[in-house]
């Protein structure tokens, strides 16, 4: 069992799949953030042809204590991958974040810190920058409620990216992810534990990645 001071403040779980033109800047946008506290970030690769998992490798070879790369012997799709990936987590929070998207300056002392100081929360959310071709939705309404909760995600929708989410651990879905609603559906299970902080501010950009889902 592990011990309470040698687990991580927030586990950052990395879905990847042939994603060579931007795993690298994803990852290095992870360990640039600066801490107060320890994070782990869990990469689990699913199968990757492309030289994704060259990359994964000397990312792990370079920060050991933080990068954790899972490759799997077989491509089991996005959403088992990502059941997988969090499956993993040992962090008090858990964020999430997908291989071709990545974070901006401040994104986990931020999150930690609205965790930390709101217990009702469990969720934080923020804005994401776009990148690509079509804006992102949330970039052109700010709108949004400060504090959300079920009710909200169930009359508006999910109004901010996946990739923006961080949660209690304590919060955890238990889904089986085998369909195409994961990014809806594990915000709803995880509102249940309490509510969710819509910050703002941009904390992170999501890419419009033709390849991607």
């Amino acid at each position: 069992m592990m011990k309470q001071e040698d687990r991580p403040k927030v586990s950052v779980c990395v879905v990847t799949y042939n994603q060579i033109k931007y795993i690298r800047q994803c990852l290095q946008s992870i360990v640039d953030q600066e801490t107060d506290f320890v994070f782990e970030v869990i990469v689990e690769d699913d199968f990757s042809t492309d030289g994704t998992r060259v990359i994964v490798e000397e990312f792990a070879e370079r920060y050991p204590r933080i990068i954790k790369p899972v490759f799997l012997k077989k491509n089991v799709g996005p959403f088992i991958n990502y059941k997988l990936a969090h499956e993993k987590a040992t962090g008090l929070y858990v964020a999430h974040i997908d291989g071709d998207d990545y974070m901006l300056p401040g994104k986990l002392k931020r999150q930690v810190e609205i965790l930390d100081n709101n217990p009702e929360i469990a969720i934080a959310c923020h804005l994401m920058k776009g990148e690509g071709d079509i804006p992102i939705a949330s970039e052109n309404n700010l709108h949004h409620p400060r504090i959300g909760n079920t009710n909200t995600l169930n009359e508006i929708g999910c109004y901010f990216c996946h990739s923006s989410k961080m949660n209690r651990a304590s919060a955890s879905s238990t889904l089986q992810l085998d369909d195409e609603f994961v990014d809806f559906l594990v915000p709803i299970e995880h509102s249940r534990a309490g509510g969710i902080y819509f910050d703002d501010h941009q904390y992170g950009v999501h890419r419009y990645n033709p390849e991607g889902i």
